[in-house]
C-alpha cells in the first residue's frame, strides 16, 4: 500500500485513477483539518494519474520510496499556486490542479496529456515552479505521497488553530460566518494571553484559510 505523511492541520482531497488521463479505477483520499484522513488506501500500481485539491500554499509530494535516499530516484512535487489551478467547483470548495499522467507535465487545468507537447516537469531548484521534482518513471512506482505546507516551521499550525479548522469544515455554510467570528476572537484571545508576536498573522490566516476553503 502507499505510504501517507500529512501535515496535522491540513486539509486536502486527492481523486487517484489507476489509468492516464484520469481514467481507470478511481480512489479518493481526503484529509482533514483535525488529523483525521479517509480513504486513501491503494497499490503503488493503481496510482498513473491524479487530481488534487487543496488550499494555495499546500504541497503535495509523490515518492518512489518512503526511505532517506527517495530524492535519488524519480519523485515529483505538486504545487497549489495561484494562477496554475483550476478553480474551486462549488460555492467553499478548494482550487485544484490535474495531472493526466504523473510522468510529464501538463497544464494544470488538462483532462488528458497532450502528446504533442508533452515535455519533462522542471528540475529541483526551479521551485518557482508549480510543479517539479526528479523526472523518471512515476506511473505505477509511487509508494509514498506526503502532504504538507509550504514555508517550514513557522507556517505550521498551533493545535488551537487545527481544532478551529476541524470545528469550521463541520459547521453549514449557512453558520459559517458567524462561527468564524467566535472562532477568530476565540483564537485571538488565547494568542494574546500568552503573549504570541504573530497573534495577528494567525488570526487572519486562520479568516483567509475559512474564505478559500
Amino acid at each position: 500500500m502507499i505510504e501517507w505523511t500529512i501535515e496535522p492541520g491540513l486539509r486536502c482531497d486527492i481523486v487517484m485513477y489507476a489509468a492516464p488521463n484520469l481514467t481507470g479505477k478511481r480512489t479518493v483520499m481526503q484529509s482533514f483539518p483535525g488529523g483525521n484522513r479517509k480513504g486513501g488506501k491503494l497499490e503503488p500500481g493503481d496510482l498513473r494519474s491524479m487530481v488534487v485539491r487543496a488550499p494555495f500554499g499546500t504541497r503535495v509530494t509523490l515518492r518512489c520510496t518512503d526511505g532517506e535516499l527517495w530524492k535519488e530516484l524519480p519523485w515529483r512535487a505538486i504545487r497549489m499556486v495561484e494562477g496554475h489551478h483550476v478553480p474551486a467547483q462549488r460555492s467553499g470548495g478548494m482550487p485544484g490542479v490535474r495531472i493526466p499522467d504523473l510522468d510529464k507535465l501538463d497544464a494544470p487545468d488538462a483532462k488528458r496529456t497532450a502528446r504533442d507537447l508533452q515535455s519533462s516537469y522542471p528540475l529541483p531548484g526551479d521551485e518557482t515552479a508549480w510543479s517539479f521534482g526528479q523526472p523518471g518513471a512515476l506511473k505505477g512506482r509511487v509508494r509514498a505521497i506526503t502532504i504538507e505546507r509550504e514555508g517550514g516551521a513557522a507556517a505550521r499550525l498551533l493545535p488551537l488553530e487545527a481544532l478551529a479548522r476541524d470545528i469550521l469544515s463541520a459547521v453549514p455554510a449557512a453558520h459559517r460566518e458567524e462561527a468564524l467570528h467566535a472562532a477568530a476572537r476565540s483564537l485571538e484571545i488565547h494568542l494574546r494571553a500568552a503573549r504570541r508576536s504573530d497573534t495577528a498573522a494567525r488570526v487572519e490566516a486562520l479568516r483567509a484559510w475559512a474564505e478559500q476553503d
